[in-house]
């Protein structure tokens, strides 16, 4: 991530025109927004993600002050279905009966899902080109696999770090 926003702050400085520069400031004043409304608790990867999808899509700024509520809420729709499907139990122990009927809860869960994602493409097509709407679900996915990569290589970090702390020459 520290790379993708190192080359995008190195393009700003090197623009020759000014709307290059509006952009930039247009970027660095949304990242900073993000990173103060959002505070400290994971709010550090969310202003992330604002700033990256904002700036790969090439949201303006209203279209940006449209979106982002509207992703929000969308998002908080999402995160509350899919606890309220979650399964609870024991693999291990649970009945065939209660497992159908987690199954079949399921299938629910992922068709109010898919209304909830309908509902926001229709909201997002009020004020976005459609080019723009996949633009941000592939900006959105490229940001939750890089996130999870980054993860992934922090854990293997931590644990050569202490797997070398551990042992003694």
């Amino acid at each position: 991530m520290r790379k993708i926003l190192k080359n995008y702050f190195d393009q700003i400085l090197n623009a020759q025109n000014r709307i290059a520069m509006k952009k930039g400031l247009l970027f660095l004043a949304l990242l900073f927004t993000s990173f103060a409304m959002l505070g400290q608790n994971g709010g550090r990867v969310q202003a992330m993600k604002v700033a990256y999808i904002t700036n790969r899509v090439g949201f303006t700024p209203e279209e940006s002050e449209k979106f982002w509520p509207l992703y929000n809420q969308f998002d908080q729709k999402d995160k509350a279905i899919r606890s309220e499907y979650k399964f609870k139990g024991n693999l291990l122990t649970i009945s065939d009966a209660e497992a159908e009927q987690f199954i079949e809860g399921n299938f629910i869960m992922e068709e109010k899902i898919l209304n909830l994602k309908k509902q926001f493409y229709q909201d997002m097509k009020k004020f976005l080109t459609p080019r723009k709407i996949m633009l941000f679900k592939k900006a959105e996915r490229e940001f939750n696999l890089q996130l999870v990569k980054n993860l992934r290589e922090r854990r293997k970090n931590n644990r050569l770090n202490n797997n070398n702390d551990g042992k003694k020459d």
